[in-house]
């Protein structure tokens, strides 16, 4: 029922600052792979990037009170292989 705003430094939920460049992707091709890899486990920029991201959409889906919560919730996703199973599971049913 409202709309807040806030300014979030990365650090203060334990993941490292990024610049611009570190977060670019490129042609779809690679973006997938991208989102595969970070699905897949891999660390870095990307991947603190979808946590943060992701962190938000969870407290916005009323999952978690707070934003290191969110990003926990979104981690365990990731690192059980949830996350890339429903990727796999979204990208077999819009093949056919």
């Amino acid at each position: 029922g409202k709309v807040e705003s806030c300014e979030v430094q990365p650090t203060g939920l334990g993941l490292a600052t990024a610049t611009a460049t570190d977060l670019v992707g490129g042609e779809p091709s690679e973006n997938a792979a991208i989102t595969r890899a970070i699905l897949g486990g891999e660390k870095g920029s990307k991947r603190d990037i979808v946590l943060l991201n992701s962190a938000f959409a969870i407290m916005a889906g009323g999952k978690a009170d707070n934003p290191k919560d969110g990003i926990a919730l979104a981690a365990e996703s990731i690192d059980s292989g949830a996350a890339l199973k429903k990727l796999e599971s979204l990208a077999k049913m819009s093949q056919g």
